[in-house]
């Protein structure tokens, strides 16, 4: 029985290897850093880049694209979301394989969409998506083609708040999102978070200002975002829960916050004034050693990170292969499962709903 045991152990793993690898064949092999550049302005060199996260190295990934944007890493690296805004012609919302391959448009119906974010197991999408000129939090699921509008924001004073730029947590249970507070571009956003079906809305960030750009850190412990509370767009990070409020950046146009897979840095883009060139920049998350990573003298923007060590697998298409494998189950209990000594691939449950608060 022993014997039996241990071989189904030794096939599994073997099985979990030879997945691993066809998975991630297409990921990046070392941290890399993803961002949109035009090159110095010159036509011919716009589309998605990759450099490592010093600055160094960098190379052209996908030069076919010549208007993209927001382009987002999957979880396990091997494939981008990203927006593409042909010239004359309104964004639409394209998944491809990290090295090229089929451009496939995930949100066919909607006239204008963007500002993809991941499910942690990569079978949806949240994204922006504006229809008849109602902007609202739409949820792409990949494998059937639905699409389905999570946002439906109603304006008391009358008419719509649109809904933007979402974020989706590391557990799979919060999106994080922009909200603006009238009808009305100008008028302040807010920050909130909802679960993904779209219940459960908690106001995160209602400082009367413009809030936007949230992004969750890998643990989900924290939010980065985007306010002009202090006159100017500054990257701010807040816990969760909303305690610890903390300024990251304190010069520049400040946009797009990603944060490092290990949660001590933070990528993003900036301009010296409103006119600027746009660069890619980094920053400790406590606000220090601030550097430049690009310098093309152009618009290098929309930054995303991803490191090997740190990606996250799609659930039942890819087992991580850190720690050593062991059997786990209670003593006299028919259920088992396969753990990890030093990690665990934990599978949450997406709840139905929550009650509002």
């Amino acid at each position: 029985m022993r014997n039996s045991r241990m071989a189904a152990l030794v096939l599994c793993w073997a099985a979990a290897m030879v997945l691993s690898h066809v998975a991630s064949a297409q990921a990046p092999r070392s941290a890399s850093i993803l961002f949109v550049s035009n090159h110095g302005m010159d036509p011919a060199e716009r589309g998605l880049y990759l450099m490592d996260t010093d600055g160094s190295n960098v190379r052209r990934l996908l030069p076919d694209i010549t208007a993209a944007a927001w382009p987002v890493w999957s979880p396990d690296g091997s494939q981008i979301a990203l927006g593409i805004s042909p010239p004359a012609d309104p964004a639409t919302l394209h998944v491809t394989d990290t090295h090229g391959g089929e451009f496939r448009n995930i949100a066919p119906e909607l006239p204008w969409s963007g500002s993809p974010t991941w499910a942690p197991d990569a079978s949806k999408v949240a994204f922006y998506g504006d229809f008849q000129g109602i902007g609202n939090i739409h949820v792409a699921h990949l494998r059937t083609g639905e699409v389905v509008a999570v946002t439906n924001r109603v304006d008391p004073a009358g008419g719509w708040r649109p809904s933007t730029n979402p974020s989706w947590s590391p557990d799979g249970r919060r999106i994080a999102f922009c909200a603006y507070k009238h009808n009305n571009w100008q008028a302040p956003r807010y920050i909130w978070t909802m679960s993904p079906d779209g219940s459960d809305m908690r106001a995160l960030v209602t400082h009367e200002s413009q809030n936007d750009y949230p992004a969750y850190s890998r643990d989900g412990s924290k939010i980065a975002f985007v306010s002009d509370r202090h006159g100017q767009p500054d990257i701010y990070t807040i816990r969760a829960d909303g305690s610890r409020l903390r300024r990251v950046t304190h010069e520049g146009l400040n946009h797009r916050p990603r944060w490092s897979p290990d949660g001590t840095r933070i990528v993003f883009y900036r301009q010296p004034g409103q006119f600027g060139n746009a660069e890619v920049w980094v920053v400790d998350a406590n606000g220090d050693n601030p550097m430049q990573l690009t310098d093309f003298r152009g618009r290098s923007q929309h930054p995303d990170w991803f490191d090997p060590a740190f990606s996250v697998s799609p659930v039942a298409k890819q087992v991580l292969t850190w720690g050593w494998l062991k059997r786990v189950g209670s003593p006299g209990s028919s259920r088992k499962f396969l753990s990890w000594r030093r990690w665990a691939c934990v599978v949450p449950k997406q709840p139905r709903s929550f009650s509002a608060r």
